[in-house]
């Protein structure tokens, strides 16, 4: 399987799974914790779960006008 596939797969796992369970208000004071431990920025992990937690809310609730 192709890296970018795997990619995608787990990107929606975890929105399929944030759909269930929901995504805790305090994500953001625990992701320096979680970029220092998978070895990533923390500025780039911000601005992934900013975009990832919109997308979801998108989809949830229909695009913000």
């Amino acid at each position: 399987m192709e890296k970018q596939r795997r990619n995608e797969i787990a990107f929606e796992l975890w929105k399929a799974r944030a759909k269930r369970t929901g995504i805790q208000l305090n994500m953001k004071r625990e992701l320096p914790n979680i970029a220092t431990e998978i070895g990533i920025n923390e500025r780039e992990l911000l601005e992934f779960f900013r975009e990832f937690s919109q997308e979801l809310l998108d989809e949830c609730f229909g695009k913000k006008a």
